[in-house]
């Protein structure tokens, strides 16, 4: 009884398709990537002071979980063949789980984009 009100309350109740069929690396990313916090888009890596700027490595746009699923022009043929033409965040975020983390494993976007350290003033 306490998970249907719960879920009668939650404001996204309906779990993104497959999730619970996902790693614990697989769940974490997809959830990151659903709240912006995700240490694989630039904007985040950059906010944490790991990296010089928060362009994207593949275009050089300010990047960010959109950009990184539905703006990225580096990434448009990827993009094209999981979810077709322009498709929204809502759409690939509310999607299939695996087509998310397949695409990001597609475009090799599954390591924080980190800056090597500076080394220091002689």
């Amino acid at each position: 009884m306490v998970d249907a009100r719960t879920t009668a309350f939650h404001p996204h109740p309906a779990p993104t398709p497959g999730h619970n069929d996902l790693s614990r690396w697989e769940a974490c990313t997809l959830s990151q990537l659903r709240t912006g916090a995700s240490p694989l888009t630039r904007d985040v890596v950059h906010r944490l002071g790991l990296a010089a700027d928060a362009t994207c490595p593949a275009c050089g746009e300010p990047d960010s979980a959109a950009h990184l699923l539905t703006e990225c022009p580096a990434y448009e043929a990827a993009r094209r063949r999981r979810w077709g033409l322009d498709p929204s965040l809502g759409d690939v975020l509310g999607g299939p789980a695996t087509l998310v983390v397949d695409y990001i494993r597609a475009v090799g976007r599954v390591d924080p984009p980190i800056d090597p350290p500076v080394p220091p003033s002689p």
